[in-house]
C-alpha cells in the first residue's frame, strides 16, 4: 500500500532554532516568501522540525536573515490537530537565486 504524504517546498529568511523538549536546536524559525515555486502575497513566519542530523548540521551553518530553502513533509498532530511539517532537506541559497 502506497501512501501519498503531503510534501512542502519553501524559500524564506531564517530566523532562529527554536528549543523542544529534547533540543535547543528542534526546530527552525523561517519567514517563508515562497511556497510550492509560488510567491506568497504577505511572508509567513513558520517553524519547521529538524532531524537530530539536520540539527547537529545546521546549528554552527546558519545565521540570522540567512535565505535557505527546505523541503519537507507534513503531517497532522493527532493529538492537538494541528499541522506540522519535518524537513528533509535545507540549502543555504545565495540572495541572486
Amino acid at each position: 500500500m502506497n501512501a501519498c504524504v503531503p510534501t512542502f517546498s519553501w524559500i524564506g529568511q531564517f530566523s532562529r532554532f527554536t528549543p523542544g523538549e529534547k533540543s535547543p536546536y528542534q526546530y527552525l524559525s523561517l519567514q517563508v516568501v515562497s511556497a510550492n515555486g509560488q510567491m506568497l502575497t504577505q511572508a509567513k513566519q513558520l517553524q519547521v522540525r529538524l532531524s537530530k542530523s539536520l540539527r547537529r548540521m545546521l546549528m554552527g551553518y546558519l545565521a540570522p536573515e540567512v535565505w535557505i530553502g527546505v523541503v519537507g513533509k507534513t503531517k497532522l498532530d493527532t493529538q492537538s490537530g494541528e499541522q506540522q511539517w519535518r524537513a528533509r532537506e535545507v540549502v543555504k541559497l545565495s540572495p541572486a537565486q
